[in-house]
């Protein structure tokens, strides 16, 4: 005969703050930033970039870096008051200003950072990113060489958590899944935009922008 004194699951999942639970796995619009792309926000978790976090995005050493789907959240920030951070552009890179001023942007609100090593460069990233002054950071971390790992990325979402900002890393092909504990990966070619990885799926959803 059972214990109807028994306490039922529901009294031990209660019981156990520690247990990690599927429903707490935040969802709400609170948790996320809108791409300014509904068709992105559709296939992204939780309907767009994470409010606070890391992004990897893919590209090809041949090709110019895919800043576009990025150009409404550089907007966003800067009409709230914060600061875009640009860390160690690669050479031949440059802004193309006066397409970021129409589009809304106040260059007064840019910043663009070129550290003399690989060191200082992760140190920019991770100190724009714990600034709460600072609402976006676009970085090249591989630009001076190295190899992401998990503790600088790590790190980096770290900062991100308490400065509720938000990293873009732009990496080349070959350093593509050596850290594997960002929020999202993304591959962009023209105006497609692929999700490699998104946390909580296990599709590669192809958007065209």
């Amino acid at each position: 005969m059972s214990d109807s004194t028994a306490p039922s699951l529901s009294d031990v999942l209660q019981a156990t703050p520690g247990l990690w639970r599927g429903r707490d796995v935040r969802t709400d619009r609170e948790s996320v930033r809108a791409t300014g792309f509904a068709c992105l926000d559709a296939v992204l978790p939780g309907g767009g970039w994470p409010a606070a976090g890391v992004i990897e995005v893919v590209v090809e050493a041949s090709q110019p870096p895919p800043l576009h789907p990025f150009l409404p959240t550089m907007v966003d920030c800067v009409r709230a008051g914060q600061r875009v951070v640009l860390v160690d552009v690669p050479a031949g890179v440059v802004p193309f200003t006066p397409a970021w001023q129409q589009a809304g942007i106040d260059l007064k609100q840019l910043l663009m950072v070129q550290p003399d090593d690989r060191s200082n460069a992760w140190w920019v990233i991770e100190t724009a990113l714990r600034s709460a002054a600072c609402g976006l950071v676009l970085a090249w971390p591989c630009a001076q060489g190295g190899r992401l790992g998990l503790a600088t990325v790590r790190r980096w979402q770290l900062a991100a958590a308490a400065g509720r900002s938000l990293c873009i890393l732009f990496v080349p092909a070959r350093a593509n899944g050596q850290a594997p504990n960002v929020h999202l990966r993304l591959q962009v070619q023209g105006a497609c935009v692929q999700v490699l990885k998104a946390r909580g799926s296990h599709q590669r959803p192809v958007v065209q922008l």
